[in-house]
């Protein structure tokens, strides 16, 4: 891994919450293959504020780097929080593309000559990650849609 990729956050609070994102990230190909390359930038958002929220996303971004982990729609980084909330209901994170904007304008972005696929890292219960693990991540999003589970509350019971 080249010492020269260096990566840092973008972070904007408000009175509903916290967006993070990685920055640098994307110089990072996390393709599986040589074919083709794949980037992305990871979000992180909150309801309300906590005092690890960078520190979750410095983890995630860590293991991307250092250990080649690769992120992308429906894999799960198991304990991410666990790390920072030890008794938390949300111990993993499940990556999806971004929801939260009308427009699919953030489901991929061009820097330069890079096409940048950001993924939104949603905390999960141990049992939503079984459920995605069997059923697929669009089934869980499926029930939290149907449910009306507010993943951006880190504090929320499992849908499951």
């Amino acid at each position: 891994m080249p010492s020269a990729i260096r990566f840092s956050f973008f972070e904007s609070a408000t009175a509903e919450g916290t967006l993070l994102s990685t920055v640098g990230l994307m110089d990072v190909n996390i393709s599986a293959t040589s074919e083709r390359e794949l980037r992305t930038e990871v979000l992180l958002d909150h309801r309300g504020h906590a005092s690890q929220e960078a520190n979750v996303l410095a983890t995630i971004a860590f293991y991307v780097l250092k250990n080649g982990w690769r992120p992308s729609p429906g894999v799960v980084f198991e304990e991410m929080l666990t790390f920072y909330l030890p008794d938390g209901p949300l111990p993993h994170v499940l990556f999806i593309p971004p929801y939260q904007w009308a427009d699919s304008s953030m489901t991929r972005a061009t820097v330069g000559d890079l096409t940048i696929y950001p993924l939104l890292a949603v905390p999960i219960s141990e049992l939503e990650r079984l459920f995605v693990s069997t059923q697929g991540y669009e089934q869980l999003q499926a029930m939290w849609e149907e449910r009306q589970t507010d993943v951006l509350d880190w504090t929320r019971a499992g849908t499951i």
